[in-house]
């Protein structure tokens, strides 16, 4: 439904991702070294796997739908969960730092989008589980399985 309203300014390129980041890594060649050095790589790990994890537990509720967001005006969410009640922004980050910046699109998208409850969360790789007053969310990675 957010999707329609304002359809002009959604970006229309899909975003894709490996159904398996040990095949991800073999396809394109990444060893445990390069992966190590390179932080874009590593983030392309992790928000992979994380989207492997999330997407695996929506598919078994067929109440809610996945989606990824992405405008001309470069506001881009990971990972966009809605049901009928409300809808969740999840960014996924690589770096174990809390930087407030990361929240900037899902607060943006949070007061453009207000026809339902909004929840935004950070998932990135420290270790503080931090609970914002403006619905917003920063979780540890570690916490997908808790």
């Amino acid at each position: 439904m957010w999707s329609k309203i304002d359809r002009g300014r959604i970006g229309k390129q899909v975003k894709m991702y490996m159904n398996d980041t040990g095949l991800m890594s073999a396809i394109l060649d990444w060893h445990y070294d390069d992966v190590a050095r390179d932080s874009d790589k590593s983030g392309n790990l992790i928000e992979t796997f994380v989207y492997n994890q999330i997407s695996a537990q929506v598919d078994l509720d067929g109440d809610v739908n996945l989606y990824h967001y992405r405008d001309y005006d470069n506001h881009e969410i990971d990972m966009i969960l809605e049901s009928k009640n409300e809808i969740m922004g999840i960014e996924i980050k690589s770096s174990s730092r809390f930087d407030e910046e990361h929240f900037k699109n899902l607060r943006w998208f949070a007061k453009k989008y207000t026809h339902k409850p909004f929840f935004g969360i950070v998932i990135y790789t420290g270790d503080l589980a931090i609970s914002f007053n403006d619905n917003m969310y920063l979780v540890p990675i570690n916490n997908l399985w808790e």
